[in-house]
């Protein structure tokens, strides 16, 4: 799989570096768990007024989306 960044370097990234930026082996054990988190934070910071309630629904709406996705094959 090609890197989202390919194309905007000359020459290779270091294997080290990479390695040590490469998280979608636990990303993909954790899916869940970020997506819940997320969904937890934007009820925070609506509860708070920090963004609007509306909005935090919406954010909260869209991630649950994600999930469903992930869950059901479609990502």
């Amino acid at each position: 799989m090609e890197k989202m960044w390919a194309g905007r370097f000359l020459g290779t990234l270091d294997k080290t570096a990479d390695d040590f930026n490469s998280s979608i082996s636990f990303d993909k054990k954790m899916y869940r768990q970020d997506i819940t988190g997320s969904m937890a934070h934007a009820a925070m910071l609506g509860a708070k007024n920090i963004i609007g309630k509306e909005e935090a629904d919406k954010i909260i709406a869209e991630l649950e989306k994600i999930l469903l996705d992930i869950e059901s094959g479609a990502l």
